[in-house]
């Protein structure tokens, strides 16, 4: 093997080297990539958990808000434990009964419905307090629940929140694999296109020697032939002579003559 045709060898060797090495990364690229796409597909998922939490968190955010007012609002409600309510009650009945039924004069009359009209204005107020201390309380105990559901609205949030973070960091490692292996994956591309110019031109050097060692052999062969047959030319001029001096031909002499011939 002459040294041109080991260097193209070589050549081509190391093309078929270069080109499954950019075939590997390649697979490679599209596992990564797929990955990717995998990847983005669970974050988007996480994402859409966390806009929904979040929706239903700023809702019940909302509702504490308005709630707060509401409470701002009514304040401390007092009540005068010492007179309850159906005691009221009962003191404006008999008293209202005294006056329906009764009678008396007109300065007692007078007494009497300035004091129902005490009662009358207490009794409201008392059931004015009385409905908002309800709403109060009603208001604190839902109060109480918005917030633990918010809060289980906002910790569910951050986990999906926290989920989306990692795959979406993953995305980004998996992109930085891929950069570099398209890195590589141009870097074989250039020194196959630089190769591939290298084999071309030793292929051609190679096939030139071996058209120039063809043509060699070739002149060799014709100037053996060349010299086989003026050995042959000679040998049967020199039968023929003895021929006519009246020598008898042999066989082989005659196989000469006619080889000669050819």
């Amino acid at each position: 093997m002459t040294e041109t045709e080991e260097k193209h060898v070589d050549l081509k060797t190391k093309i078929a080297g270069l080109i499954d090495e950019r075939n590997k990364h390649s697979d490679n690229v599209k596992i990564l990539l797929q990955k990717i796409k995998d990847e983005k597909a669970k974050r988007d998922e996480e994402n859409t958990h966390v806009t929904e939490l979040k929706g239903q968190r700023d809702k019940l955010t909302n509702r504490l808000r308005t709630i707060g007012n509401r409470l701002q609002e009514i304040g401390y409600v007092e009540i005068d434990d010492e007179e309850p309510l159906g005691l009221l009650k009962r003191e404006f009945n008999e008293l209202n009964w005294k006056y329906q039924t009764g009678v008396c004069s007109v300065a007692k009359e007078k007494e009497i419905v300035k004091e129902l009209d005490r009662l009358e204005e207490k009794i409201e107020k008392r059931k004015d307090a009385s409905k908002l201390l309800r709403e109060k309380r009603g208001l604190q105990h839902e109060l109480k629940d918005v917030k633990a559901q918010a809060k289980q609205f906002h910790e569910e949030l951050l986990k999906h929140a926290d989920e989306s973070e990692k795959h979406h960091q993953e995305m980004v490692a998996t992109y930085k694999k891929v950069d570099a292996l398209q890195q590589e994956i141009k870097k074989r591309v250039t020194e196959l296109s630089e190769l591939k110019g290298e084999a071309a031109d030793a292929r051609e050097k190679y096939l030139k020697e071996i058209d120039s060692e063809r043509a060699k052999q070739d002149a060799e062969r014709k100037k053996e032939e060349d010299e086989h047959k003026k050995s042959l030319k000679k040998q049967a001029d020199a039968i023929m002579s003895d021929f006519k001096s009246g020598k008898k031909l042999t066989f082989e002499d005659m196989a000469v003559i006619r080889e000669a011939d050819d």
